[in-house]
């Protein structure tokens, strides 16, 4: 059962790590369209904000949940990695 909530907790925790490119989206097309510096610079800082995002659920679940991590971890990768395939999909395609 601990681990059942482990990896749903992993499925969230790898959502909320593919926020920061959903939210950057927009300004990253609209910068696009003026500065193409700057456009990259926001894709690179929601990368960034990304992964810290996911290092910090690592290093809580590691520190309240030990015996759970590998689950935890490997949810969160698996549907952070599906979640970039979709969004990446979503973009090819306009």
């Amino acid at each position: 059962m601990n681990t059942i909530i482990a990896v749903i907790a992993g499925v969230i925790g790898g959502l909320l790590g593919a926020v920061p490119f959903y939210a950057a989206r927009k300004k990253a097309k609209a910068k696009l369209k003026t500065d193409g510096v700057g456009g990259i610079m926001i894709g690179l800082v929601a990368t960034v904000v990304s992964f810290l995002i996911m290092v910090v659920e690592l290093v809580i679940c590691s520190l309240v949940a030990r015996d759970y991590l590998l689950p935890f971890a490997i949810s969160v990768i698996v549907v952070f990695i599906l979640a970039m395939a979709v969004y990446t999909a979503i973009l090819m395609r306009k």
